[in-house]
């Protein structure tokens, strides 16, 4: 009997041991499964981190901090992520940067947690930019080009692409690039003709979110905006906009030299001409019966390499029209802004300045004009100046037409700007972040 409870309790107790065995064998297991899951999800905050700063265009102000996110929920457990520099691991965001000084590598931290098991993961990323398929063209749109109220006769000068999403209307003498899915061509072209679907990527409405809140908001008032009754029409109250020198009756500046105005419905028709600008505009029309014209007398660019020179939204009729016959001439100026002195002391062209009113200046327009679709509905068509002079880019949503009548001989040069590529304005282009190879590594996991 002694010997039988005796085995009885010899087998109670390896029952009991073989029990605490296997419990602790598989708690081990479960924490092994938790710090491989951690991990994993350590890895999932770097892509989702990834995915996030490769869509936003200000991803610098927006996500890079030395601090960590938030946790998020996430497959069982949380991740968070943080962005810094890869050599000093501090905050990338630096607002004065200049064009070209914003690629330097960051290192993009992942954190997973899972209950009490956490792990740090990161990785090196190169920084590139990729411009828009649209910016890389002289002219670029999501709709139509029709130049049928032009003559063989007329030539269209393109040193660069001619992008037509829709199609491409042709009977002028056209000297580029085309590429469009559809072609009706009763003139010449004289350059690469791809007639196939362009698939091409455009600029999204971040762009004007973007310089919208970089701008001075310019109230539509007298102060600065003054009708002209024998141009029958609105312009700008200065003869300059650049580098701070301007002469509206009252004090604006920007730091950036961008400008928003929100511009009346039903208004006939606003000016930009007898202007030299070193500014980006931010045009937003309010509503129908408002044509945006941009020409005439004008010498405008943009206020850096990396910035448009405008951009409009809601407008029913946008017309670029900087003749290449005329110079911008102080002596005929037509504004209400007193006599025209296109380079004063403060704003020089090419270094040069004074207090005369005697000079000529080249026409033309210089940088990216981009014409933003209608939020309202409102169909934007737009028409080039039949001796417009634009050296950059125009991107547009929909028709791109001639202005004028078919009788009249046009004669355009339009010369894509390399520079666009190389510095590509932000909303412009797509982030691009590569994996520097052999920079993954394990983290110290940091006390929360």
């Amino acid at each position: 009997m002694v010997l039988v409870l005796g085995t009885a309790l010899i087998l109670s107790i390896l029952a009991v041991v073989s029990l605490r065995a296997a419990r602790f064998q598989s708690d081990t297991l479960g924490i092994q499964k938790t710090g491989i899951h951690a991990s994993q999800l350590a890895v999932s905050g770097i892509q989702h981190a990834s995915h996030l700063i490769k869509r936003s265009p200000t991803w610098r102000s927006q996500f890079a901090s030395p601090d960590w996110s938030d946790e998020v929920p996430f497959d069982q457990g949380f991740i968070a992520w943080r962005v810094v520099d890869a050599q000093s691991l501090a905050s990338v965001f630096d607002p004065n940067l200049e064009a070209g000084e914003d690629l330097r590598p960051i290192r993009l931290f992942g954190r997973g947690r899972v209950g009490i098991a956490r792990h740090q993961t990161s990785v090196e990323l190169s920084v590139s930019k990729v411009p828009h398929d649209a910016l890389r063209c002289a002219v670029a749109t999501q709709g139509a080009i029709d130049w049928t109220n032009g003559s063989i006769d007329s030539q269209i000068h393109c040193a660069g692409t001619v992008l037509a999403e829709v199609g491409l209307k042709n009977s002028v003498s056209l000297i580029g690039n085309v590429r469009a899915p559809q072609l009706l061509n009763n003139g010449t072209i004289q350059g690469d003709v791809q007639v196939e679907q362009p698939n091409a990527s455009f600029p999204t409405r971040e762009a004007f979110n973007y310089y919208r809140s970089l701008a001075t908001i310019l109230p539509w008032n007298p102060n600065f905006f003054v009708f002209v009754p024998d141009a029958e029409c609105y312009r700008l109250r200065t003869n300059t906009l650049g580098n701070g020198v301007h002469q509206f009756p009252m004090a604006v500046s920007n730091p950036h030299e961008v400008y928003y105005v929100l511009v009346p419905g039903g208004l006939g028709k606003l000016e930009f001409n007898c202007l030299r600008m070193a500014a980006t505009w931010i045009i937003d029309v309010q509503g129908p019966g408002t044509v945006i014209q941009i020409g005439g007398q004008i010498l405008w660019s943009p206020p850096r390499a990396d910035f448009p020179s405008a951009i409009i939204r809601n407008a029913e009729t946008v017309i670029l029209d900087a003749s290449s016959m005329e110079e911008l001439s102080e002596e005929e100026d037509e504004n209400l802004a007193g006599p025209a002195n296109y380079n004063p002391v403060g704003f020089p062209f090419f270094g040069s300045e004074d207090d005369d009113t005697e000079d000529e200046y080249p026409n033309g327009l210089f940088g990216l004009f981009h014409i933003v679709g209608g939020q309202q509905g409102i169909p934007t068509e737009v028409r080039l100046g039949r001796h417009l002079k634009l050296k950059g880019s125009i991107i547009a949503p929909g028709t791109i037409r001639l202005d004028g009548s078919a009788s009249e001989l046009a004669y355009l040069q339009i010369e894509w700007d390399a520079q666009l590529e190389t510095s590509p304005p932000v909303g412009y282009f797509q982030n691009r972040f590569v994996p520097a190879a052999g920079s993954w590594r394990q983290e110290i996991v940091e006390e929360p």
